[in-house]
């Protein structure tokens, strides 16, 4: 397994973006996200046609919900939007999420073989880990 050095680090960038509009959080991966860093990510997710989900338009809703220049009705529709977005977010998460688990679950599969192997014992785990007893069936 290759470890990296220094201060990149390489992360999907739909699921960050996904998780940094549903949770609203600035701090991602050890750093504060600056302006530069939101517009690079959001034409990242438009140049490589991964939707919709932009975290410029996040951070202006938020923006515009807390500003004292906005009136009520301006800050409760900025609420709103930013409130339908987040989870419009959190359902497209869910969907990777559970897209990424059936490729598991057909990886491991395959890796096995069907013996032993039932669908609620793989959708119970953690994506990423792997039964010890199956391990066991790998290397023996």
């Amino acid at each position: 397994m290759m470890m990296m050095k220094g201060p990149h680090k390489l992360v999907d960038g739909k699921v960050l973006a996904l998780m940094m509009i549903a949770t609203g959080q600035m701090h991602v991966c050890g750093r504060d996200f600056q302006e530069a860093d939101v517009k690079a990510l959001d034409s990242y997710m438009h140049r490589c046609k991964l939707g919709a989900f932009r975290v410029g338009r996040a951070v202006k809703l938020a923006s515009a919900a807390a500003s004292p220049n906005n009136s009520e009705a301006q800050k409760q529709q900025a609420v709103f939007a930013l409130n339908e977005l987040r989870v419009a977010a959190r359902k497209e998460f869910a969907k990777l999420r559970q897209i990424q688990r059936n490729r598991f679950m057909r990886c491991w599969q395959e890796m096995v073989g069907a013996q032993d192997v039932r669908k609620d014992d793989l959708c119970a785990m953690p994506l990423g880990t792997v039964p010890n007893n199956a391990l066991k069936e790998v290397q023996g």
